[in-house]
Formats: structure tokens, sequence, C-alpha cells
């Protein structure tokens, strides 16, 4: 009568145990990503320098290496840095998703450097022919070109807060079912 008794009792709760159903398991949430302060301010830099690089060394050619009646190639290497200086920017924003930002670069360093550089000149009533005409619409393209950069790094390049790139994480639970006729032990879970 104590084994029959024993029986049934360990029937009962091992029957409790198997019932339940595979994947019912408990999961355990990982805890949330950290936070990470993103910004792309530094490709930027590193696309400004090399654009005002490249300039430079196409003025520094033409002035200093290159004789002044043959100046196409010092003239090609500040044309190149000028395109660079230009272009790289607001590619680097459209790769980054804002557009918006991208067209503001764009026009900021395409204006900027002409309306300081043609602002400079007519401030002080210079003409095309006089010989201080040229040294003061290139101060003024540089100093509109410092002006584009210092907007573009500071105010038109966003830092934002966001979370670690969360990756889906798989849970995976120990899963156990039993009947008369069959055991099964494995793995289950989702991502």
């Amino acid at each position: 009568m104590r084994l029959a008794l024993i029986l049934s009792l360990s029937t009962i709760l091992a029957a409790d145990a198997f019932a339940q159903a595979p994947g019912e398991t408990a999961i355990v949430e990982p805890a949330p990503a950290p936070e990470v302060r993103s910004s792309y301010r530094r490709q930027l830099i590193i696309a400004d320098t090399l654009a005002v690089a490249t300039v430079g060394a196409g003025v520094a050619a033409g002035v200093w290496i290159y004789d002044p009646e043959d100046f196409h190639l010092p003239m090609m290497v500040g044309a190149l840095g000028f395109t660079s200086f230009v272009t790289t920017a607001p590619v680097i924003h459209f790769a980054h998703g804002n557009v918006g930002r991208g067209f503001l670069s764009l026009g900021a360093r395409i204006l900027l450097p002409a309306v300081v550089g043609s602002t400079l000149a007519v401030g002080l009533n210079l003409e095309e022919h006089d010989d201080a005409y040229g040294t003061a619409m290139g101060t003024g393209f540089a100093v509109g070109a410092v002006a584009a950069i210092v907007l573009d790094w500071f105010v038109l390049t966003p830092s934002t807060v966001r979370r670690a790139a969360e990756h889906p994480v798989p849970h995976v639970a120990p899963t156990f079912s039993a009947s008369t006729e069959h055991v099964f032990l494995g793995l289950g879970g989702s991502l």
C-alpha cells in the first residue's frame, strides 16, 4: 500500500513538471545597451584638413615653384582642393542621413567664400584692374571658407545621444517535456 501511495504521489508531482510546455521557461532580459554619444565631426575635420592642404599646396606651387606663365598644374591642384572642400562635407552629411544639413553645408561652402571675398573687395573700393584686388578676393575667400568650416563643424554637425547598436540577441532557454512514450530535451528560443 505504501508503495502504491509513493508511486501515485511521485507520478502526480512529476506530471506538473512534465506538463510545462516547451518555451515557457522564464527568459532573462538583457540590460539595456549603454548610451553612446555619436558625432561624425571627426570625419569632417579630416576631409576639410585634406581639402585645405590641397588648396594650400596648389597656391604654394604657383607662388614658389612654377613660372607665372605656367600655372596649369598649380591651378589644377587648387581646383581639386576647392572641389573637395565644396563637395566632401555635404556627402558626409548625406551619408549619415542628414540631407538638409548636407544642402546647408553645400550652400555655405559655395556662398560664404564668394560673398565675403566680394564684400571685402567692394568694401576697399577696389576695381578688377587694381593690384590689391586679387589679394582682397583671396583673403575674403579664405575668411569665408574658414567661416563655412566653423559653421559646418560646430553648428551643422549634430552630436546625438543614442543607444549603442542593439543587435538582436537570441533568447535561448532549455526545454523538457515527457510523455509515456517519449522524452524531449532541447533548446527553444527566439530572436
